[in-house]
Parts: structure tokens; C-alpha cells; sequence
């Protein structure tokens, strides 16, 4: 595939198995610069049912395995939404890509902490805004 030769393609593990994560495991898997979508779930019967129904060949139970895989390029926390800038700032130290669902943050100090953790890892951080800001 010659976008291969310009781009690089990565693999993406995709925290938290829920109804609404599901819904991006597809998108992921149709994207040509992804070319391995995992999932991450600590509820093993939630992990099991999501890998068959979506088709997901490689899965994680926990997050620190996602982080301590080499392989693993970037992660998309769809986890629960105070759990976003914690779990997003442990996998920019861990030189992760994050894709967060929102709120990337609940506090200012977490927005400036993952801002500054995407600029001192060399990590990009992308948050979903899918409803304006009042």
C-alpha cells in the first residue's frame, strides 16, 4: 500500500470496553494508518464478549500492560470521565499517543498537566469535542 511508504502506521489499544467505546472500535479498524486495533478491559466477561462481537484479535486486562507494550503506539481512554486526565497523563509519560474521550480533564491543573506531558514527551493528545463549550 503506498500511503505505507509515506505515512507511518500505528497500533492503537482502545481502554474500556463499554457500550460506548464499542462504537469507535470500527472506525478504528476501517482508518488505513491503523493497523492494529486492541482492547483493554478489567472486567473480563465485558473483555470477552467485545473481543468476538468486534472481532478484536489482541486484548489487555489491564492498563499498565497497554503502557509497558513496546508495540503499542497510542491509546484511546473511553473510560470512565475522571479517570480521563490521570490514565491520559500516565500513557503520555509512557510515550503513548492519546486519544481521549471528553472531558479530557475535570480541573484546570489536569488540562495543564496533560499539556504539558504531550510537549515534554514528544506525545500528541487529541480530545473528542463533540458538544460546544458554553
Amino acid at each position: 500500500m503506498w500511503i505505507n511508504l509515506i505515512l507511518k502506521t500505528i497500533k492503537i489499544a482502545i481502554v474500556g470496553a463499554g457500550q460506548f467505546s464499542q462504537c469507535f472500535v470500527p472506525l478504528f479498524q476501517a482508518h488505513p494508518l491503523v493497523s492494529e486495533v486492541s482492547l483493554c478491559e478489567s472486567v473480563p466477561e465485558r473483555l470477552a464478549n467485545a473481543r468476538v462481537r468486534l472481532g478484536v484479535s489482541r486484548t489487555f486486562s489491564a492498563f499498565e500492560e497497554v503502557l509497558n507494550d513496546p508495540a503499542i503506539d497510542a491509546v484511546a481512554n473511553f473510560t470512565q470521565r475522571w479517570t480521563h486526565a490521570p490514565m491520559a497523563i500516565r500513557a503520555l509519560k509512557a510515550g503513548k499517543h492519546v486519544y481521549s474521550a471528553v472531558p479530557a480533564a475535570t480541573t484546570l491543573e489536569e488540562l495543564q498537566s496533560l499539556s504539558d506531558y504531550s510537549q515534554t514527551n514528544w506525545a500528541d493528545l487529541y480530545a473528542r469535542w463533540d458538544q460546544p463549550v458554553l
